[in-house]
């Protein structure tokens, strides 16, 4: 090997160790850095779940908080060891408990996350499936401070938008309200207070169905294979084991809604009154239709289409106003005016 072979290979060796060990910019710095973040994240993760367990009177092990982080019994037990030095977590007769400093941090994340979901369902246009993502990131990212001016700004919201209560700056919650959809009898019925967010597979199948926090149902058939129920004036049949993720409370007083038909399915010309709109619409979307004058009550006609069919225009208050195919199937419309006793 010749002297200048041997010069510029002793300099390609002096830069690969230079970009590996630099204290700024080198890999070994930045693997160190992902290494920690994962760990904080672990960490937050993990006070979250033991906050929520806690709040529903769950019980917490290092089998279910693996189950819940997805990750490995023995990587479970490093992130308790972890929160346990900190003073944290304490553990008795394997049963995992928040301490006072633990709750504390806990309820901060917990209302960073859901403040920042309740966030992205009014002010953007984001899928319903990607707002716990996006807040996942977020809470890890953004101080307290942070979270609370969002919080005013959106008027400090109560819930989140699965139906989730929203710990107070100071960390004061509501108790915990809801039964499982399943365990509803035939003919009961209620109104959806909550919906599981994880697995975000299971949850984007039930909101594609047009069930949301808020929404108002009535069991109508029921076995072992299927659940039935109306929901907002719809019919939608579930899984059992989809309706687990799904809790209500009953209120059997309510005055249960017949099956509607959508605005949709009107035809140029024909005329309708609003029955209600779907709990799918929120936020902005809900806004800009009440702004318009869509609300319960008032009279509306189809009259304008476009070449495709997608948007088409609707006559409401002197005004025409256009409307996509999936804003007008989550609009409930009835022949007659409200309170007809012939309708």
């Amino acid at each position: 090997m010749t002297p200048l072979i041997l010069f510029l290979f002793g300099i390609f060796i002096m830069s690969l160790g230079v970009w590996i060990i630099h204290p700024k910019y080198g890999l070994l710095n930045v693997w160190k850095k992902y290494k920690k973040n994962t760990d904080r994240v672990l960490l937050e993760d993990s006070l979250k779940h033991l906050f929520d367990s806690d709040y529903r009177g769950l019980k917490s092990t290092i089998q279910t908080l693996a189950s819940y982080l997805n990750i490995s019994l023995d990587k479970a037990k490093g992130v308790i060891s972890g929160l346990e030095k900190t003073n944290l977590v304490n553990t008795d007769d394997d049963e995992l408990n928040l301490t006072t400093e633990g709750k504390t941090q806990a309820y901060r994340m917990v209302r960073m996350h859901r403040v920042f979901e309740r966030y992205l369902s009014e002010k953007s246009g984001l899928k319903e499936y990607e707002w716990h993502q996006e807040a996942e990131h977020a809470e890890h990212n953004l101080t307290f401070e942070q979270i609370n001016k969002i919080a005013a700004e959106i008027g400090n919201p109560l819930f989140d938008p699965h139906g989730d209560p929203i710990p107070s700056a100071e960390g004061v919650m509501p108790k915990h309200q809801g039964i499982s959809l399943g365990t509803l009898l035939i003919g009961e019925t209620g109104i959806i207070t909550h919906i599981e967010d994880e697995p975000i597979e299971v949850f984007a199948q039930i909101t594609a169905l047009g069930i949301f926090p808020g929404s108002q149902l009535t069991i109508i058939e029921k076995d072992n294979v299927k659940i039935k129920f109306l929901i907002d004036g719809q019919e939608i049949i579930l899984a059992p084991v989809l309706a687990q993720n799904i809790s209500v409370v009953v209120n059997n007083s309510i005055v249960k809604k017949k099956k509607y038909k959508t605005l949709s399915m009107l035809k140029d010309g024909e005329e309708a009154y609003i029955a209600g709109i779907s709990q799918a619409l929120r936020g902005m979307q809900r806004r800009r239709l009440m702004d318009f004058g869509i609300v319960i009550g008032t009279k509306i006609r189809a009259e304008l289409e476009s070449l495709n069919g997608d948007p088409k225009g609707y006559f409401v208050r002197g005004t025409t106003v256009a409307l996509r195919n999936k804003q007008a199937e989550n609009i409930f419309i009835q022949d007659k005016p409200i309170g007809d006793n012939n309708d």
